[in-house]
């Protein structure tokens, strides 16, 4: 009876963090394609609406563009969906920022995704950013095919 039990605790360590894995998986390819941002939010202070309407992010595989008239930055994304938030780690691949870490949560909800990170080395547990913090949260939404 006890063999049983331990061969089910492990059988059920092993399988849930490939569940983790599928929903990353599932949610990276979900994520795929392009995305308007309609809100902006950096250290608590909204964006201005013109800056919002300029700017997009584009997914194509693990890399995450950000582009506008005036900037385009690239990164690597990884992506916990296991945890909850779901967590997003980002490496950034070109620019001043090159190979820095950031952390970030989002939340994927049809064609409405919400992205908040850092700068700092501690990871946002909501998507709310205060004046003081360093943290940069966005809303998208899908762009249409």
């Amino acid at each position: 009876m006890t063999s049983r039990c331990l061969v089910a605790l492990v059988a059920a360590a092993l399988v849930v963090p490939a569940a983790w894995g599928d929903d990353a998986a599932e949610d990276l390819k979900k994520l795929q394609g392009t995305w308007h941002v309609t809100k902006g939010v950096a250290g608590g202070r909204e964006v201005a609406r013109e800056v919002a309407d300029d700017s997009r992010f584009v997914v194509d595989g693990e890399i995450m563009t950000y582009e506008s008239s005036r900037d385009k930055g690239s990164a690597k994304i990884k992506l916990e969906a296991g945890k909850k938030p779901r967590q997003l780690d980002v490496e950034v691949l070109d620019g001043a920022e090159k190979g820095k870490k950031r952390l970030g949560i989002y939340e994927l909800a049809g064609d409405t995704l919400k992205l908040s990170m850092t700068r700092g080395e501690k990871r946002p547990e909501s998507f709310d950013a205060k004046p003081q913090d360093d943290v940069l949260y966005f809303e998208l939404k899908r762009a249409a095919k």
